[in-house]
């Protein structure tokens, strides 16, 4: 599991383990059609589940409630923009 990320916490903060999953789900569907990983990953290291928790752990990216299932080619995720990058 991604270093650092507590499952509890993610659980809580994104209402619950079935939803959760639901997440983890559609933003691993994302990554393998080629949408990029928004946190570093080690070169040679391609662990999906890894690197969805730690998007979701560093606060990288926000489900889109307004979207249930993405139409093809499209993201259900957006990232998350601070002020410091507008």
């Amino acid at each position: 599991m991604a270093k650092g990320v507590d499952l509890k916490i993610l659980i809580e903060r994104f209402g619950g383990q079935f939803r959760l999953t639901t997440i983890i789900q559609k933003r691993i569907k994302e990554l393998v059609k080629g949408a990029r990983p928004l946190v570093e990953v080690p070169k040679g290291r391609r662990d999906w589940m890894d690197i969805v928790l730690q998007e979701l752990n560093e606060g990288r990216i926000e489900p889109s409630d307004d979207v249930p299932e993405p139409p093809a080619g499209e993201q259900i995720f957006r990232p998350v923009v601070s002020d410091d990058e507008e």
